[in-house]
This record gives C-alpha cells, sequence and structure tokens, in this order.
C-alpha cells in the first residue's frame, strides 16, 4: 500500500540524476559504466544490490532505504 516502496528503481535513480544537475557521462564515470547502461538502468525495475550501492555513493542518496523502506521501519520503533 506505501506507494514510495512501490517507486520504479530506474526512475527514482533518474530523478537523483537530474536533481543533482549531473551528467550522464558524469555520472557513467562515477559508476564506472559507460552512457548506454545509464541508459538501462534508467528502464529497470529492479536492481543489483551491489550496482545499488555504487549509485548511492556516487549521488549520496539511500536507495536502499528508499526501496526496501527502512527509514518506515526507523520512524516506527524510535
Amino acid at each position: 500500500m506505501n506507494a514510495e516502496k512501490e517507486r520504479h528503481i530506474g526512475s527514482l535513480i533518474k530523478e537523483k540524476v537530474k536533481e543533482r544537475s549531473v551528467s550522464i557521462t558524469k555520472f557513467a564515470g562515477m559508476i564506472h559504466r559507460d552512457r548506454t547502461t545509464i541508459y538501462g538502468i534508467f528502464e529497470r525495475q529492479s536492481i543489483d544490490s551491489e550496482l545499488l550501492r555504487k549509485i548511492s555513493e556516487a549521488l549520496n542518496y539511500d536507495f536502499h532505504s528508499e526501496v526496501y523502506g527502512l527509514n518506515d521501519r526507523e520512524k516506527t520503533s524510535g
């Protein structure tokens, strides 16, 4: 029922890249991928956790919490 947990990961990554004003070329270099791969990532509904970790570090954003709802658990336990 939580719409955040059902977000398309590729769309979320694309949104954060745009928010941070990072070019596709620069982002590709940050995660050691080529531009074509980046556009493919933007289309994905799921993603490998190691790649997601690299993307999180590159964009300084916790995608794992966003995807797995860790923030929800923290809010209810504290």
